[in-house]
This record gives C-alpha cells, sequence and structure tokens, in this order.
C-alpha cells in the first residue's frame, strides 16, 4: 500500500544543489502566484489519500498472458466488501526494448535515481546462503549463471546475496557479462545457523542409541540385546528422563536457530524493499533457497509455529508493508531439486539395523522427512500468494525456473483503490480479485492496515547506521542528487552539497501553520580496505513558513557537510539522508581521489600560517 498526495503524485527527480538550477523531468507542483506570495496569511491546503495497489498477473487456462482486459472485467474484494477501482492499466515488455539512457550529469554530481525501460518489471535475483546447505548451493551457483547466459537484450536484472546480511553483488544491468562474471564471485559458504537433514539425523541417531544403551535391552534376541554395546559396564545407570531434557535441549536449540534465521531474512527482504523503493513498477524476486522460514502479509490469528514469526509479528507488518508498497511479487525456487527421502548410510543410528527398531526409526525419519519437506513447500506456496508471486520446486532445472519467473512476472495489470474501511488498526485486511471469463489471476493476497506514525528515534538511527555500512545495497526510498567537490588549492577539505526530493520527506503542521520535519544528512569516507577514514552528520529540524515549505517542494531540501583531514588515496563516500517522520532513507556511492601532490600543497600552505 502507498501513500498518494497532491505533491508525490509524480515519479520525477526534481531537487536542487547549491547554485545549480533544478533539473525537472516532469510536472512538479506549481509555484504559488504573485498574488499569493503576497498574501501568506491565506491557508493552504493539501488532499491527501491512501491507495492500495496490486499488481495482477492473468493467465488463461494454457498459461499465457491476457492482455485485452478492462477495468469492468474486474470486481476487488476487501474483507469481502466490494471496492470501486480508481486506476487499471497493462504493464507489458515493449516488443523493441531499449536500453535505458544515463541520467547526464554535471561534472562532480551524482545521484540515486533509478532508470528503467517504460513499461517493464525490473527482476532481482537473491542467492540465499543463510537458508541453503553448502553442497545445495554448488548447483544452484551453477544453474544461476546459465540462467543469467540466456538474458534477453534489455532486461533489466540485479544480483543479492543473503547471508548473515543482504549483499548488492550487482546493481540493475542489461549486461548479461557483467551480471556473470558478479555472480562468479558469490562463492559457497556454511550458515553456522542452518540444521541440514543429515545433521538433524545425526543428533536424533546419537541421542536415540544413547537412550537404548541406558535403558539395556528388553528381552532375549531383540535388536537392542543383540548388539555388544549394550552390554558395556554402566548402561542403565541414567534416568531416561535426562535423555528426554537432552532431546528437549537440541529441539530447543534448533528452533532458537531457525528464529534467528527467520528474523535476519525478514530484515534482509525489508533492507531489499528500501533499496529498490525508487524504481516505478513491478519487481520480481527469485529467491534460490533451500529453506523458506518466514512468511508475508499473514494473519496474526492464523500464524503457523513452524514458520518462526510468532515473535517477529511487528517486523513481519513491517516487511509486508514495505514489500505491497515497493511492488515487489516474490517467486520461491527450491533450489533442492528432486531428492530421495532417507537416512544417511554413515549415520550410527536409524540406519543401523542392530539396534531396537532400527526398521521402524527408518520409517518413522521418512516420515518426518516428508512432513518437513511439505511443509517447506507450504511456505513457499504461502509466500508466493501474499506477495503475487509463483512457487517453484520439485524439479532440477533451476534455470528454467528462474528463466519462467520473469516471463510471467513481466506482464501483468496494476490496479489501485481507496479502501471503503479508514480504519488504520493495523489488522491484515484480505484481498479478492474476481475476474471474468475464468481466467487465473497471481496478486497479494492483502495487506497490514498500518496507521502513519513514526518510528521510535532510536530504530530509525540504527537502520541508517546500518544503511551506511559498505556492504549494504544502495537505498532509493529517498532520491537524492549530490555534488561532491575534492579538496583545492583553495580548500582543504571534501566539500558535499545534498539535493533530496522534498515531497517524499514527511512533514507535520504546527498551531502555527509551519510545517515540521526532521531530516539527518549523514557522509562516510571508506578507503580501498574498507576502513572508515572520515565521517561527518548534521540533522535538520525543520520548521518551515508556507512560503520556505512551497519552495522545498519545487526545488528540493539542501544541506551541505564537510569532510577534513583525509590523507591521499582513494576513496569510496557513502552518502545518507534519513526522514524520522516516515522513516525513508536514501543512500549513494560516490567515488573520490585526492591525489598526493595536493595533499603536499596543502600541507605546506598550513605550516606558513602564522
Amino acid at each position: 500500500m502507498i501513500r498518494w498526495s497532491s505533491a508525490s503524485a509524480t515519479l520525477a527527480l526534481t531537487i536542487s544543489i547549491c547554485l545549480v538550477a533544478a533539473q525537472t523531468s516532469s510536472a512538479a507542483p506549481q509555484a504559488k502566484s504573485d498574488s499569493a506570495k503576497e498574501t501568506p496569511s491565506v491557508p493552504t491546503f493539501r488532499a491527501e489519500t491512501r491507495l492500495v495497489v496490486v499488481d495482477v498477473v492473468v493467465t488463461d487456462n494454457h498459461g499465457q498472458p491476457v492482455t485485452d482486459l478492462t477495468k469492468s472485467d474486474c470486481t476487488v474484494l476487501e474483507d469481502g466488501k466490494p471496492q470501486q477501482v480508481q486506476f487499471f492499466e497493462l504493464r507489458k515488455p515493449p516488443a523493441q526494448p531499449k536500453i535505458s539512457p544515463k541520467i547526464e550529469l554535471p561534472p562532480n554530481q551524482y545521484t540515486n535515481f533509478p532508470t528503467k525501460p517504460s513499461g517493464s518489471a525490473v527482476n532481482i535475483v537473491l542467492f540465499d546462503v543463510l537458508n541453503t546447505p553448502t553442497d545445495d548451493q554448488l548447483y544452484a551457483r551453477s544453474q544461476m549463471i546459465q540462467f543469467l547466459k540466456t538474458l534477453p537484450r534489455g532486461q533489466q536484472v540485479a544480483l543479492f546475496q543473503l547471508n548473515e546480511t543482504l549483499h548488492m553483488i550487482s546493481g540493475f544491468t542489461t549486461e548479461s557479462d557483467v551480471l556473470i562474471a558478479a555472480a562468479n564471485k558469490v562463492l559457497p559458504s556454511h550458515s553456522a545457523l542452518l540444521d541440514t537433514a543429515s545433521e538433524k539425523q545425526e543428533v536424533e541417531d546419537q541421542t536415540t542409541q544413547n537412550e537404548q544403551l541406558a535403558q539395556g535391552p528388553s528381552h532375549p534376541g531383540s535388536d537392542a540385546a543383540s548388539s555388544p554395546m549394550s552390554n558395556r559396564p554402566g548402561v542403565g545407570l541414567a534416568p531416561p528422563s535426562a535423555f528426554d531434557l537432552m532431546r528437549q535441549f537440541m529441539e530447543d536449540e534448533q528452533v532458537i536457530r531457525s528464529q534467528a534465521r527467520a528474523q535476519i531474512t525478514l530484515d534482509a527482504f525489508s533492507e531489499l524493499a528500501r533499496a529498490v523503493s525508487g524504481y516505478p513498477g513491478r519487481k520480481n524476486v527469485l529467491w534460490l533457497s533451500e529453506g523458506f522460514p518466514i512468511s508475508f502479509g499473514v494473519s496474526p490469528d492464523s500464524v503457523d509455529s513452524t514458520r518462526n514469526v510468532q515473535g517477529n509479528l511487528d517486523l513481519v507488518r513491517q516487511t509486508s508493508g514495505l514489500l505491497s508498497s515497493s511492488q515487489i511479487s516474490v517467486y520461491p525456487v527450491d533450489v533442492r531439486g528432486l531428492k530421495t527421502l532417507g537416512t544417511s548410510i554413515t549415520g550410527s543410528g536409524t540406519s543401523a539395523i542392530g539396534y531396537r527398531g532400527g526398521k521402524n526409526r527408518y520409517a518413522s525419519t521418512v516420515n518426518s522427512q516428508d512432513l518437513e519437506l511439505q511443509n517447506i513447500h507450504d511456505s513457499m506456496k504461502d509466500i508466493a500468494e501474499q506477495t503475487g508471486g509463483e512457487a517453484f520446486y520439485n524439479t532440477n532445472d533451476l534455470k528454467s525456473a528462474m528463466s519462467q519467473s520473469i516471463e510471467r512476472g513481466s506482464t501483468y495489470y496494476t490496479l489501485a483503490y481507496t479502501p471503503s474501511n479508514r480504519n488504520w488498526d493495523s489488522k491484515y485486511r484480505r484481498i479478492e480479485i474476481k475476474l471474468a471469463h475464468g481466467l487465473k489471476a497471481d496478486y497479494r493476497r492483502g495487506y497490514f492496515a498500518t496507521p502513519d506514525q513514526p518510528n521510535p528515534e532510536e530504530e530509525s538511527r540504527n537502520r541508517l547506521i546500518a544503511s551506511m555500512q559498505p556492504s549494504a545495497p544502495i537505498s532509493t526510498m529517498l532520491l537524492l542528487r549530490v555534488q561532491v567537490l575534492p579538496p583545492n588549492d583553495k580548500s582543504p577539505k571534501v566539500r558535499i552539497d545534498y539535493g533530496v526530493y522534498a515531497p517524499d520527506l514527511f512533514f507535520t503542521d504546527s498551531p502555527d501553520h509551519h510545517k515540521l520535519g526532521k531530516v539527518e544528512f549523514v557522509a562516510v569516507a571508506r578507503d580501498k580496505d574498507n576502513h572508515s577514514s572520515a565521517n561527518a552528520s548534521e540533522t535538520l529540524d525543520l520548521s518551515l513558513k508556507p512560503d520556505h515549505y512551497d519552495a522545498i517542494m519545487k526545488n528540493g531540501l539542501s544541506a551541505h557537510l564537510e569532510l577534513g583531514d583525509m590523507k591521499a588515496g582513494a576513496y569510496t563516500l557513502r552518502l545518507g539522508v534519513m526522514d524520522y517522520g516516515n522513516g525513508k532513507i536514501g543512500t549513494l556511492d560516490v567515488p573520490l581521489t585526492i591525489p598526493d601532490n595536493l595533499q603536499a600543497e596543502t600541507s605546506h600552505q598550513s605550516s606558513e600560517k602564522p
């Protein structure tokens, strides 16, 4: 769900920096007339309403996209009540894909304003190391590279990796060679929070074996009695309850690790949504993983304990809202492919028929694995359904699954409606879309009606700090344009001028008709080893008169920072802006080089000062 106002309905980048004229790509809010400027006491009214925006992929009985629907062919229900559709438009790839032109800026100026071909969706490949065993990562990586080699011309794809945090391996590009080179940098690694099937089996086997040895033989001729290990001295001294406690402890440890993975995964999807928020239209996320420990947009009353979200409901609501407002649809792809269920031949317990109940234990293990796999597939289907994507599993052709995800998510309808229920009570609301002609529709099935309220400042501050780390993806929730001037013979400092697209900022009204807001600007310089070399920040507590507010809405919000005492060398500046009112963040990376001769000249001038 997104919020539109008269000022933010345009996606234009309209910001100005210092004395640089504002560059506008579409209509901005009009400046007041001269008569209006002469009578500042006249109040200005700005209408604002909420729209629920839903992307709908419509296919026929043969799975082919349907492109001839009109608004009258669609009925939208929210919690069973009809809603009036206010916007309905078909989005599909252009017949002749064009490479997006780069934004031409003057020297020393940079922007995080995203570009993409008009009318098409963008695609994100998320390679999940956190929730995938190392062995299966190798095959998934190979299939991912094969998929990237087949990308059609003009198809924009970005590559992200999830381990303990989310990393952007490659930003959006249409050049497959760039993506393949980036994919080759994705190296398999072990996830310390993941319990693989073989590890679970080993723990279960060892616990069962110890328990059986402690109990001793049940009767002559039994499996346990035939084992020479059952006659060890001291067997039977430990009470069975001790092993129950041990088993429970191990199960609790597995749950804790699973919940940790769930929280990290939710955080990653939130960060991903912030990173791509500035790109208009649909974003298809191809999630390559073997574990899916989360769910999006589910009702708190129906949360399944196996999905590990009970303790993360606030985070689920937040992540679900970010995915909705960023128009993200998830396509989960199970990288395990087709696998045979059963126990390892190296297992010490369940595969050893010499122990009591070996055959029954084998059957129990297979049933347990089958149930676990079914739960994973159910989670995948739920994730896809809640975000408008599609789940792919029980296939070894991962390359084809990725290709189908992009193909099916490239043609869609975007519709929007204003909910008849204006009570923003944070509860989950179910969306149902009915189409004429019995067609199939894939769309997100609901949203949390979260009220507009600022996040706690400490939480927002921590999120800003995380966004300023070198591994964090660039965020486009706030669009900015910056000018970075390196040191020269007149100034020994790095000078940074910011311009922020102001309609995306959040303001409240004061009793004296001022617009109140709070925005923080941050700059961090890191050397080639990613060590912090210099930093600066400034927080603006804004109280704007009407004419000043209108000027900022037209030209952007500006700020100035300086970095000093930097040695010669090559640096990367991570520049960030955060609005404390709505929690939106914008970041940008800028290259910076300080030459040796400049540093020497600056030092010489400093030494000559009296």
